[in-house]
């Protein structure tokens, strides 16, 4: 699976493994709260996902070590 993510996209990832609410990863990334959202329901689309852990689960079980998360 191709997991090249954009640096935010990277940043929301990181942030959702604190198990943190939607409206702490907006406010610690000084985001808004409908942006958040935005992206968060476009990675989960587009990698079939429902959760945003379910999409934290299936990048690390399909990202091989070395392969760069960001494009």
């Amino acid at each position: 699976m191709n997991w090249p993510l954009s640096p935010q996209e990277k940043r929301i990832l990181i942030a959702s493994t604190r198990d943190a609410t939607l409206a702490d990863v907006a406010s610690a990334l000084d985001i808004t709260l409908g942006s958040l959202k935005n992206y968060v329901n476009g990675l989960l689309q587009r990698h079939g996902v429902h959760t945003r852990s379910e999409l934290v689960e299936q990048v690390l079980r399909t990202h091989a070590p070395g392969d760069p998360l960001i494009v």
